[in-house]
């Protein structure tokens, strides 16, 4: 609600008037005691109206800032997103290790840093054991949620056991750190979640269904099967779902959909890939890092999401090629076959609406 603010000037005459009606006084001049005191009511009276405004502004969706803002998202359920640290956790691979000596256990939270720029630190998210002469992957995390935290591919290049064999690198670069949540984006998903809390909406229930462990994409259609019915798509980050998630999602379905729409939950067809990988060495062959290859192409295929009306799927030849020729740089060429469904894969492949992609059989030689 706006608030009806009175100018300086219209305070002051204000103030005489009253001070004129109670008291008699009639002289309000520059030297007068009547006129500082109307002069100074004013003042005050206005920097109320100022503090006045200020919670009006905090107390509103549209125009709180900071704290502010906060407390009103958190009476919604709607929580700033904190700042993030760079991680490799989402991409194909990690840091890998290789060791050229004896069985190593690497332990969670191990450090491991750039030589050249020390403060670059992040530590390991899991234990792990690198037997001889193998390499493993595994993800870190950055110590600091800054962006100057971000490394180039290979720039982490020391970590802190005591294991001389045992050598580290980070075939990506590590750049997707995130500050902290501004003020517009965190207001565009508060008022973004009144929408959402209309019982029935689309909005309800896809947020409903990606609340629930292992549901990666959700996509609805209204009317698909005519007047009062929905078809919901649900993509599992594993594939076949699990028992567990298939009655979770029903029941969320069931409970959420209106009384009297016809409902039907659907699951993605999965297509087949099967890779074959043929590797020339500027040296002798180094095997060890074969099992860090074929996880990195595995997670390249296994994440890619559906395609839906809006954006395309894709799985690209080219993106595993980098990841593969990452592995080492002791790999002089790599030639990638993927096969997706039977068929050859050149360039890119899109997914066809309403499938998924998921890795098969996958072959280094």
């Amino acid at each position: 609600m706006a608030i009806l603010r009175p100018s300086y000037e219209e305070l002051v005459a204000r103030f005489e008037s009253t001070l004129r009606e109670m008291t008699g006084i009639n002289q309000f001049g520059e030297s007068s005691v009547a006129g500082a005191i109307a002069r100074i009511l004013a003042v005050e009276i206005s920097h109320l109206y100022d503090l006045v405004e200020a919670i009006e502004r905090q107390s509103n969706i549209a125009t709180a800032t900071g704290q502010a803002l906060d407390r009103l998202g958190n009476l919604f359920g709607v929580y700033r997103k904190p700042a993030q640290p760079a991680t490799s956790v989402g991409s194909s691979v990690g840091v890998v290790f290789t060791n050229r000596g004896a069985a190593v256990t690497v332990p969670a939270g191990t450090l491991v840093w750039s030589g050249k720029n020390p403060f670059r630190r992040y530590r390991t998210i899991q234990q792990i054991e690198v037997p001889a002469g193998e390499s493993r992957s595994v993800h870190v995390v950055a110590e600091e949620a800054s962006s100057v935290y971000h490394v180039a591919a290979r720039e982490l290049d020391t970590h802190s056991l005591d294991a001389t064999t045992l050598t580290v690198t980070n075939p990506l670069p590590i750049a997707n750190a995130q500050p902290v949540e501004d003020d517009e984006s965190y207001r565009s998903r508060i008022m973004g979640s009144f929408l959402r809390r209309y019982f029935g909406s689309e909005s309800y229930i896809r947020d409903a269904l990606l609340e629930l462990p292992g549901v990666q994409q959700v996509e609805i259609w209204s009317g698909s099967r005519g007047p009062g019915t929905v078809d919901i798509l649900v993509v599992p980050s594993t594939i076949p779902p699990g028992a567990d998630l298939v009655e979770s999602v029903r029941e969320v379905v069931r409970s959420s959909v209106v009384p009297g729409i016809d409902w039907r939950v659907r699951w993605p067809r999965v297509l087949a890939a099967d890779v074959n990988i043929r590797l020339q060495w500027k040296q002798a062959p180094d095997r060890s890092v074969y099992g860090t290859i074929v996880d990195g192409v595995r997670s390249v295929i296994d994440t890619a999401p559906i395609s839906t009306a809006d954006s395309s799927a894709v799985i690209s030849v080219s993106e595993i090629h980098y990841m593969v020729m990452s592995a080492s740089p002791q790999i002089l060429s790599a030639d990638v076959l993927l096969l997706v469904d039977g068929e050859r894969v050149t360039d890119m492949y899109t997914v066809p609406p309403l499938c998924v992609v998921r890795s098969r059989r996958v072959e280094v030689l």
